[in-house]
């Protein structure tokens, strides 16, 4: 494995001094030079972490911590997906009449405050609140997405477009995948000691825990459970909600991530503003 790595890191580095060196690049790694596109990119591929690994979080939070059934999940998006539809086409044409750096800016506020809303969700959380901090997501997504498009074709120079839109392309998708990498792995490494620490700090001789335990045998046994059941029944309920509880600190964490992502894409996107003032 270190050897594949180390493989792979050489043929990298190689591929960039051969593509800064040559008459004619395969890819123009020279657009890297102009500070516009950096900042660009910058934005793009700090977005992409933020949105794809809140992207790839969402549905497994709506299952794990809500209790959703996929089928319920996919319910609940697809509102979301049609109103993100129809937002890019108000997107588009506001990016018409309005400077494009504030529209991202716009966006990326707007995200940071959704997804710092979002961290604070519990399984208490209602569907309604839930599909309507998705919908308005998703429908901020292309207050970012768009204008930073349209944004690269306006400040290259017409031969530089092309290839500048391929770059911003794999910027972008390298972020989307570092994303969901550091997303995942941010939770995974949450929610293991947040399930341990519940279980060593909760003590169960205390006189709240009698009175629950003693409240859900009533209710499994009102409900038709076998009397020799209900003991463990009420004691694997009591643990599974430690278990939600846990999972969702963990998801709270992954969902901050997101949101200072969104915040720290909006720096190279205000260095651009300013130099645009300057000129």
């Amino acid at each position: 494995m270190l050897l594949l790595s180390g493989a792979a890191l050489l043929s990298g580095v190689l591929f960039v001094v051969w593509e800064l060196r040559t008459h004619f690049p395969v890819v123009n790694l020279r657009l890297f030079r102009q500070t516009v596109f950096r900042c660009l990119c910058g934005t793009a591929f700090i977005y992409n972490i933020g949105l794809f690994g809140a992207q790839f979080m969402i549905p497994i939070f709506l299952q794990q911590v809500m209790g959703f059934s996929p089928m319920q999940v996919g319910l609940l998006i697809a509102p979301a997906l049609v109103m993100s539809g129809l937002s890019g086409v108000a997107i588009g044409r506001l990016c018409d009449f309005v400077p494009l750096p504030f529209i991202v800016l716009s966006g990326l506020s707007a995200l940071t405050l959704v997804f710092y809303t979002l961290s604070s969700v519990t399984a208490m959380t209602t569907a309604g609140v839930l599909l309507g901090i998705i919908i308005f997501y998703r429908m901020c997504m292309h207050a970012v997405t768009t204008p930073v498009t349209a944004l690269n074709a306006q400040l290259l120079a017409p031969e530089q477009v092309r290839m500048g839109q391929g770059l911003l392309g794999v910027v972008r998708n390298i972020g989307a995948g570092f994303g969901v990498t550091v997303a995942s792995v941010l939770f995974e490494r949450r929610r293991v000691p947040l399930q341990a620490q519940a279980y060593n700090l909760y003590n169960d001789t205390s006189p709240e825990h009698l009175s629950v335990l003693d409240e859900i045998k009533r209710g499994l046994y009102e409900g038709g459970m076998d009397a020799t059941a209900v003991d463990q029944g009420a004691l694997r309920l009591i643990r599974r909600q430690m278990d939600v509880e846990a999972i969702a600190s963990g998801f709270q964490g992954s969902f901050i991530l997101a949101c200072a992502a969104f915040f720290v894409a909006s720096l190279p996107m205000l260095w651009i503003l300013r130099l645009r003032n300057r000129g």
